[in-house]
């Protein structure tokens, strides 16, 4: 008996044994179905993430550039603005220098005007006082 009781126990456990096993397999091959559509979901969501994406990364790089152009323009501007304001100090220059001369060429006109005026004057004085005593 002792030896029927160890037979039922091992057929028992045996059995309880294969059917766990084939629980464990039954619960491995849904999880790789379960995986592979998962991974199939995954693709199909990049690549539609990638369709729409796409669109606007050519937008943002279009952007790009031309805020790229604008800056470069913004910098010949600047720097056409630093000519300008360069040729202005030499035109201001210019003038202060011309100012000068024109002042100091108005000086001596004036100092030659009031010279001929005395002369003229001192001509004119003598002439009359001649023109008196001959007269007289």
């Amino acid at each position: 008996m002792v030896n029927q009781s160890w037979l039922i126990l091992l057929s028992v456990s045996f059995f309880v044994m294969t059917m766990s096993f084939l629980a464990v397999i039954f619960f491995l091959i849904y999880a790789a179905i379960e995986l592979r559509k998962a991974s199939v979901a995954l693709r199909e969501f990049l690549k539609v993430t990638e369709e729409r994406l796409k669109p606007t990364i050519e937008q943002a790089e279009e952007t790009l550039k031309g805020i790229r152009k604008v800056s470069e323009d913004v910098g010949v501007v600047t720097e056409n603005v630093k000519d300008v304001s360069v040729h202005l100090t030499e035109v201001s220059s210019s003038l202060k220098a011309l100012s000068g001369l024109v002042q100091t060429f108005q000086e001596g006109l004036s100092l030659r005007v009031l010279g001929l005026k005395a002369g003229m004057r001192a001509a004119t004085n003598v002439l009359m006082g001649k023109s008196k005593e001959g007269r007289s």
